[in-house]
């Protein structure tokens, strides 16, 4: 078997993995505050695009993140950099990178991926933040608990120009 198939049939096993496993998580039905929730925010886990091109957008915002939370925790996951020791052979992390995510207590969830990927959904749904936010709709909504809607086709830039602005005003809303 050469390597294009193998890489195949890996694809084939972890989309079906990860379908069967999103398909079974339950949509969270509890309400959220989201102006006192961004207000607390501590500790934030933001996922880095899957695309490189759009990666290298959703660089240029980190700092505008930080800045529009202060001095909470940021925190970047790039699963292309992933090592070998903390995946399993399909690549999805394994459960001890699983548990030291869960363990971090994540106060928000920033997917800035310019659409839904299976992986990243997986993730998400498997922290405890009460906030989970992606920038566009998709196939994976039940997973986030928040969008920023935006004509179609806008640019990647304009998404996080929009997330950016929103976040600030709930944060400077008072109670």
């Amino acid at each position: 078997m050469d390597i294009k198939s193998q890489n195949f049939v890996k694809n084939y096993f972890l989309e079906k993995l990860l379908e069967a496993r999103l398909f079974f998580i339950k949509q969270k039905t509890d309400l959220t505050d989201f102006f006192e929730e961004v207000k607390k925010v501590k500790k934030i886990l933001i996922i880095l695009p899957i695309d490189k091109s759009e990666e290298a957008i959703a660089r240029e915002y980190l700092p505008e993140i930080q800045h529009v939370f202060g001095r909470a925790k940021v925190s970047t996951l790039d699963l292309s950099t992933l090592r070998k020791i903390d995946t399993n052979w399909l690549g999805v992390p394994n459960q001890k990178y699983l548990a030291n995510i869960q363990g971090e207590e994540f106060d928000l969830l920033l997917d800035l991926n310019g659409h839904h990927d299976r992986l990243c959904a997986y993730l998400c749904a498997l922290t405890a933040a009460p906030m989970r936010l992606h920038i566009s709709e998709g196939k994976f909504d039940k997973i986030y608990n928040l969008h920023f809607r935006i004509p179609g086709g806008a640019p990647l830039s304009s998404r996080y120009q929009n997330l950016l602005a929103y976040m600030g005003r709930m944060r400077q809303k008072p109670s």
